[in-house]
């Protein structure tokens, strides 16, 4: 019997990588920055994009079999996020197939197809240049001043991608200067615990390019075309380009 340690090995990346996003359903984007963590002794946690999760499994035979049934929070979701979440815990809970996906993985079960990518290790949020919003049940309050005893001035929903224009230690927490990516620019003070930095797959999705391009493509068999091509690079000289 092989425990979950067998999964880390069917990626190519170091063996300590345990955690991945979970970045398409059935073909379709995900939403909400769902992630899915599978340590070697074979804890199962992660996020379904609205609620927590937790549980325990092993692989055998090629497929991930809960050991221990699958637990989440209970927050109310969005009609979009309870649907993908229920997804989520109808793949995990059906023995899904597990197999390798170029660098990441697919699972399979219950009329449901996750793809997943290895998440890269986390900069330190002080040096990204974009943030998404994590960690919040459903908003973030960006706040007029680096303190909770401020004025409101917007809310950034989870999984908004935002630019970093720098972090300050306040004795309470570290707050991070942010400013929303839209014709607006409004900006104001997020608290770092709630931030994370955003992949190349979140940047590229958000039409934030590192580089810009055109390719000749062909759609569903019709004449050669000139595409734009956008790309966002990641570490370890990977990325995501965008057609």
């Amino acid at each position: 019997m092989h425990r979950l340690a067998t999964l880390l090995a069917l990626i190519a990346t170091p063996a300590s990588a345990a955690s991945w996003d979970i970045t398409a359903l059935n073909g379709a984007p995900t939403e909400g920055a769902p992630v899915l963590t599978l340590e070697e002794d074979g804890a199962l946690s992660g996020h379904t994009g609205c609620n927590r999760l937790s549980g325990h499994g092993q692989i055998e035979d090629g497929r991930l079999t809960l050991t221990l049934p699958l637990a989440t929070t209970r927050v109310a979701c969005p009609a979009s996020l309870s649907q993908q979440e229920a997804r989520l815990r109808d793949l995990l809970g059906s023995g899904a197939r597990v197999e390798s996906e170029g660098d990441g993985l697919r699972l399979t079960g219950a009329g449901v197809t996750a793809l997943l990518i290895p998440q890269e290790r986390a900069p330190d949020i002080r040096e990204a240049a974009y943030v998404i919003v994590s960690g919040v049940d459903a908003t973030l309050n960006i706040r007029s001043e680096p303190s909770t005893a401020s004025g409101v001035r917007a809310r950034a929903s989870l999984g908004r991608v935002m630019k970093n224009d720098g972090c300050e230690e306040r004795p309470d927490r570290t707050w991070c200067r942010v400013r929303f990516i839209d014709n607006r620019g409004t900006d104001g003070w997020a608290a770092a615990e709630y931030l994370a930095a955003a992949t190349a797959m979140r940047r590229a999705a958000a039409e934030l390019f590192d580089e810009i391009g055109r390719l000749d493509c062909q759609i569903s068999g019709g004449a050669v075309e000139r595409c734009g091509l956008g790309g966002s690079r990641e570490g370890r000289g990977g990325g995501t380009k965008l057609v």
